[in-house]
């Protein structure tokens, strides 16, 4: 949770700022203080060690508090209760602290016994097996993404992991595999001998479909002032860790490329560049 508020030190001077506050806003600047809540001993725990430690580095240099080992308990109209008895006021909150379960999910858990049943059900996700199956509706329910944990192997809730499982399921869908059965299969005997090598083909000679596996290719995160962290990797296989100018380059591009049509990169590309020129447009603020 980020929490921005009036705090003043016994001087009169700001207890913290941030550069790009201070430039937009000096005559306010010292009114303010940035605050980042951590209920764990460490932020961005998908990172390895040192780009954990560049990232709160980064951070604090920016001039934001970060607060770890401290949980929440309840957040006021003015004021956040933290753990301890400690009062915190604030101006603006932002929770930034996981995601809900939709209502659909939920309605599935409730209505499938073994997902009710289930320790993912419990925590709110539907459970799955390596082919990304509901549990209990005999393969005619697929589900992906944060909304499920796969049975016996975990993975970090990323939108990585999210687009591994669309094209995972994409080429089930597409190579037409029977879902209902223990390993989906393709049944030749069900086409002609003109289709059976067709299909053959088609299915690159996997009759029977291979179980989801996940391949990690990296994390990236946004820091601040044209900083990020980046991990770089294939697999247990790491090529480097980039901070700052490297690892902002590296999420930029990123970034970019993964717009889904060449408008959004361009509209994406204009933006980025208008800004460096310009600065940001604080107009609606």
């Amino acid at each position: 949770m980020v929490s921005t508020g009036k705090k003043q030190a016994p001087n009169g001077g700001a207890i913290s700022s941030t550069c790009l506050f201070q430039q937009y806003y000096p005559a306010l600047v010292d009114l303010v203080s940035f605050k980042i809540i951590q209920a764990g001993s460490r932020i961005l725990p998908v990172f390895d060690a040192a780009l954990q430690e560049q990232g709160l580095e980064v951070l604090k240099a920016q001039g934001i508090e970060v607060m770890l080992n401290r949980k929440v308990l309840k957040v006021e109209e003015k004021h956040i209760e933290l753990d301890g008895g400690e009062i915190l006021p604030y101006g603006l909150c932002v929770w930034a602290a996981g995601t809900a379960p939709r209502d659909i999910t939920k309605s599935l858990i409730a209505a499938i016994p073994e997902q009710s049943a289930s320790t993912a059900g419990q925590r709110g996700r539907l459970s799955v097996d390596r082919w990304l199956r509901v549990q209990g509706t005999n393969g005619s329910i697929l589900a992906l993404g944060d909304a499920v944990e796969v049975e016996g192997l975990p993975l970090p809730a990323t939108g990585q992991v999210a687009a591994q499982h669309g094209a995972f399921l994409g080429r089930l869908l597409n190579r037409e595999y029977d879902l209902s059965t223990p390993n989906p299969t393709f049944d030749l005997e069900k086409v002609n001998a003109f289709g059976k090598v067709a299909n053959v083909l088609r299915l690159r000679g996997r009759l029977e479909a291979q179980a989801f596996s996940f391949l990690n290719l990296g994390l990236l995160a946004y820091v601040g002032q044209a900083n990020a962290l980046a991990q770089v990797q294939t697999g247990n296989l790491k090529f480097g860790e980039y901070t700052a100018r490297a690892g902002n380059l590296l999420w930029r591009s990123v970034y970019l490329v993964k717009q889904v049509s060449t408008r959004n990169r361009v509209l994406v590309l204009n933006d980025w560049l208008r800004t460096r020129v310009f600065g940001r447009d604080i107009s609606r603020f």
